[in-house]
């Protein structure tokens, strides 16, 4: 499946990151997206989906405004994303090229939602 913004604006995605020096004395950076309960668009895909950040949001998650970071720890509202299924030449990842996101026409459906 391929999922985007309905607006079509970039997905900011929630996370949090750390440096850490190994035993061997080496920094190592890690970072980890948080998630969240499913909406609407994703329960249909998994139980849980990446926590989805709108850019009024980002001051407050990033620390340079006041406010409760923990109060955005919810689902993107419905209607926030759409979804499409796409071909299972995503699951490879020697396939990197913009068809990979074009939907996925099935069997005797002709060409598909862009088609004229």
């Amino acid at each position: 499946m391929a999922i985007a913004r309905e607006d079509e604006a970039p997905l900011a995605f929630g996370g949090i990151w750390e440096g850490w020096k190994s035993p061997e004395g080496e920094v190592v950076r890690s970072f980890a997206i948080i998630t969240t309960a499913a909406n609407r668009e994703m329960v249909g895909i998994h139980n849980r989906m990446p926590l989805v950040l709108e850019a009024a949001d980002w001051p407050t998650w990033l620390g340079e405004e006041p406010g409760e970071a923990a109060a955005l720890l919810r689902p993107a509202p419905d209607g926030t994303l759409r979804t499409w299924p796409v071909s299972t030449r995503v699951n490879s990842p020697r396939n990197n090229d913009a068809s990979l996101i074009e939907p996925m026409v099935a069997e005797g459906e002709g060409g598909g939602p862009n088609s004229a």
